[in-house]
């Protein structure tokens, strides 16, 4: 398809040179000017055409190269930009990880010693039960701070 464009785009601009060679030639006829004299004329408008044509695809030509830098340095820029971004948002991420984690060791210390206490509570607890049921079996009668 994009072939068939451009196959018509060059017929295009065939078509417009030719068409412009016959008008010339036919004015050329009209006014009387010889053929030597209408090939000087046509090929200085023909050179102007091309001239006009070379300017113009340098224009655009300049253009796209000043857009495409500049694009670039936009891209440049806000990829330094990311880079501290990601910099910042990763050393934040350390200093939080840094802190989880020290939390996690402070928890951790709190329950063992909470689970200490609770193992002296239960053998406390455990040992006033035996002497409790050593005192029951024995008839004997002892007092709270004995147990």
């Amino acid at each position: 398809e994009k072939q068939v464009e451009a196959s018509m785009h060059n017929v295009d601009r065939t078509s417009g040179a030719s068409s412009m060679m016959t008008r010339l030639v036919n004015m050329a006829r009209g006014v009387g000017t010889s053929g030597e004299k209408l090939g000087v004329e046509a090929q200085g408008d023909l050179s102007g055409l091309v001239d006009t044509e070379a300017r113009e695809y340098e224009e655009v030509e300049d253009a796209l190269v000043d857009d495409t830098n500049g694009f670039k340095s936009e891209l440049k820029l806000d990829k330094a930009h990311s880079d501290e971004d990601l910099l910042a948002h990763k050393t934040e991420v350390a200093r939080g990880d840094s802190a989880i984690t020290g939390r996690l060791g402070e928890g951790s210390l709190a329950l063992g010693d909470q689970a200490s206490r609770t193992g002296n509570v239960l053998g406390y607890n455990a040992q006033a039960a035996r002497r409790y049921q050593e005192a029951v079996e024995s008839e004997e009668h002892i007092t709270g701070d004995e147990l």
